[in-house]
C-alpha cells in the first residue's frame, strides 16, 4: 500500500511541475497605441488604475506587435513601435540567436509575452518573442 501512495504522490508532483512549464497564456490584440493609451504614457488614469489595468488586460498576455528595430543584438532588441524618438518595447527573444540578423530600422513584426508596463521613459518589455 505505502509503495502506491509513493508513485501516486511522484506522479503528482511531476503532472504539477510539467502543467507549470506548459502553462497557458491568454491573447490580447490590443495595439501599441491602445495600449500606450491604457497603461503608458498616454493614459489619464491614476497609478493604480493604471497598475490594476496592466496586472489584469496585458501582463503575462501574448501580444503582437510592429515596429521598427533598435538596438538589435543576437538575444534581444527594442522596437520603435509609436514613430517616436524612443524606444517603445525591448523584447527578449525565445530563440537565443533569433535577432542576430536583424538591422537597425528595420520592420519586424514580434509576438512576446508582455512582462512589464512602459510609460514616458521607459519601453514596454516582453520575453519569450519570436519574429513573424
Amino acid at each position: 500500500m505505502n509503495k502506491v501512495f509513493s508513485h501516486t504522490i511522484i506522479f503528482l508532483v511531476i503532472a504539477s511541475l510539467t502543467s507549470c512549464s506548459n502553462k497557458e497564456y491568454p491573447v490580447n490584440s490590443s495595439s501599441y497605441s491602445h495600449t500606450d493609451r491604457e497603461v503608458g504614457c498616454e493614459s489619464k488614469y491614476s497609478k493604480d488604475k493604471k497598475k490594476e489595468i496592466f496586472k489584469t488586460e496585458f501582463k503575462d498576455h501574448w501580444m503582437t506587435w510592429k515596429g521598427n528595430v533598435v538596438l538589435p543584438d543576437a538575444d534581444s532588441t527594442s522596437l520603435d513601435v509609436g514613430g517616436g524618438p524612443i524606444q517603445d518595447l525591448s523584447v527578449k527573444f525565445k530563440d537565443k540567436n533569433a535577432g542576430y540578423n536583424l538591422q537597425d530600422g528595420q520592420t519586424i513584426t514580434v509576438r512576446f509575452l508582455m512582462k512589464s508596463m512602459g510609460g514616458c521613459f521607459l519601453p514596454f518589455s516582453g520575453k519569450q518573442a519570436e519574429i513573424l
